[in-house]
């Protein structure tokens, strides 16, 4: 079940302040990896990042599986849509390790997979992903949730196309200001090569119409 995580869900610059009437388009991003931490600093990297550029958020926290998922959204406007199992745009996996059939629920060809490690090889081919993989070549500890959190924030903004770097370095130093600064500092430089090294994919996720619940007696 889906525990909803308040990191501010909407921003007021360049987003409407009105009810919605209808589905607008968003961003939906899946993470998963072996830790929540990782996983959820980098979703509130993210999410913090797409309120800088005008975006409204909703960010879950699921706990149906034996590993850690969140579900991120971003739109122009307000967003309502709710659950994890509609088909994500972004699967962000902190380790490729941990990819399984129940993480990759949903994907169609349409999904992009941003995976640290080497997700090309076997067993990940088994597993029936028929999306675009892009390796995350950023050497990070397994035992470093916090670096690998800013590589996945700084690989995935990349690919959304929607987050400036300016605004991706505010978010992590939002996420991160109770560390020290050259801990940020370091946090930074990986998110930026993250960023730089994942340039080829540039803007490759596309928006998707947002499902919207049907309200009783609509």
């Amino acid at each position: 079940m889906g525990e909803i995580i308040d990191i501010r869900s909407r921003r007021g610059r360049g987003a409407p302040e009105r009810e919605r009437q209808d589905g607008g388009t968003i961003f939906r991003i899946r993470l998963c990896g072996a830790q929540r931490q990782e996983i959820e600093a980098a979703g509130r990297a993210i999410g913090r990042a797409f309120i800088l550029e005008g975006f409204y958020i909703a960010f879950e926290n699921w706990e149906e599986s034996l590993l850690p998922t969140c579900t991120l959204r971003a739109g122009r406007e307000v967003v309502t849509e709710r659950g994890g199992e509609r088909c994500p745009g972004l699967v962000v996996a902190a380790d490729s390790r941990t990819l399984s059939r129940a993480t990759l629920r949903g994907c169609n060809q349409t999904t992009v997979l941003l995976a640290h490690g080497d997700p090309r090889v076997e067993p990940m081919r088994g597993l029936g992903f028929v999306g675009t993989v892009v390796p995350l070549p950023i050497a990070v500890l397994q035992l470093d949730p916090f670096g690998l959190a800013a590589a996945c924030a700084g690989g995935a903004a990349r690919l959304l196309g929607a987050i400036r770097w300016t605004a991706l370095e505010q978010g992590l130093r939002e996420e991160f200001a109770g560390l020290d600064q050259a801990a940020v500092n370091r946090l930074l430089a990986m998110a930026l090569e993250a960023f730089d090294r994942t340039a080829p994919w540039a803007g490759q996720v596309t928006a998707v119409r947002e499902e919207l619940e049907e309200l009783p007696g609509g």
